[in-house]
């Protein structure tokens, strides 16, 4: 009896199939999308780390170049400051009213912390160069990435 029936072949995919295959993408979608906002925090990191290092060599240069002619080794030549509420890295002179001489945005999420605790988020560099805050060292951190920590 069953040899009579006559089978009719299929064209294209069944509803069914098309649910299981919408259900498995989203599955893996929702496994892959931490992986990427760890890839974008870390990628926000290393670009604020990036500019933060620019910085430090501005401010060093302008503060060995010493256009204001500033003597002492413990009076500022060269500021360089970081602003998180702005996401702002900005470098300045020892002029008696300061000016910027070069700034640059840090990414969005990106937060710049100087220790030991108690910095603040401004470095002065004397004439020959050298950091005269008692800053010591530089975390960068954005959420659900690993931070940047180094020296300064």
């Amino acid at each position: 009896m069953w040899r009579d029936v006559i089978m009719v072949k299929q064209h294209g995919v069944s509803l069914i199939e098309l649910l299981i295959t919408i259900a498995l993408l989203g599955l893996l979608a929702t496994k892959v999308m931490p992986l990427g906002q760890a890839w974008m925090a870390n990628t926000n990191i290393s670009n604020a780390e990036k500019l933060l290092v620019e910085a430090l060599g501005k401010v060093r240069n302008e503060a060995l170049q010493n256009p204001e002619g500033v003597i002492g080794a413990t009076t500022a030549a060269a500021t360089l400051k970081i602003n998180n509420t702005s996401k702002e890295i900005t470098v300045e002179n020892a002029k008696a009213t300061p000016v910027v001489i070069w700034e640059a945005k840090i990414p969005a999420p990106v937060t710049i912390s100087l220790s030991p605790t108690g910095c603040t988020t401004t470095l002065e560099f004397n004439n020959n160069g050298q950091n005269i805050s008692t800053c010591t060292d530089y975390t960068i951190s954005a959420n659900g990435g690993t931070n940047a920590t180094a020296k300064l």
